[in-house]
């Protein structure tokens, strides 16, 4: 039975995740992106697009730098 997330390493293979990257670093990016799918696996919280992942990604990213 496939995953009904999409794998760490196709998100990161879209053009929106180099963005990320480049802003926020490739570790970072990394990291914000397991976290994300980590949350949605414990919350059983399927089936978004993978750009809402993203974003959701960029705004933990964001969140960090400011306090940063």
């Amino acid at each position: 039975m496939p995953s009904p997330l999409p794998s760490l390493d196709a998100l990161l293979k879209l053009p929106e995740a180099a963005v990320l990257v480049e802003r926020f670093g490739r570790q970072a990016t990394v990291e914000a992106l397991r976290a994300v799918l980590a949350g949605r696996r414990a919350h059983k919280t399927f089936g978004a697009p993978a750009t809402d992942l993203l974003d959701e990604a960029a705004d933990r990213l964001t969140t960090l730098s400011r306090s940063e």
